[in-house]
């Protein structure tokens, strides 16, 4: 989920989320380790990472994370 700034903390990335859970079974995705705002954010709505892995893009270091109802 990308959320503009001025809309960050205004509980709009939840209400997303929670459509998007709504329409799916499960879902996935890869954030960046150090990006802990965002990791913290999916961990609140209950995704778990399930790999760490290099993104052979960047180099850097991301988790692949996952929900499932």
């Amino acid at each position: 989920l990308f959320v503009s700034v001025d809309k960050q903390g205004t509980g709009f990335g939840s209400q997303l989320m929670q459509h998007a859970k709504a329409e799916h079974e499960n879902l996935n995705l890869c954030v960046y380790k150090e990006n802990s705002p965002s990791v913290s954010f999916y961990t609140k709505h209950g995704f778990k990472v399930v790999e760490e892995r290099v993104d052979e893009h960047t180099g850097r270091v991301e988790f692949v994370m996952d929900w499932q109802r």
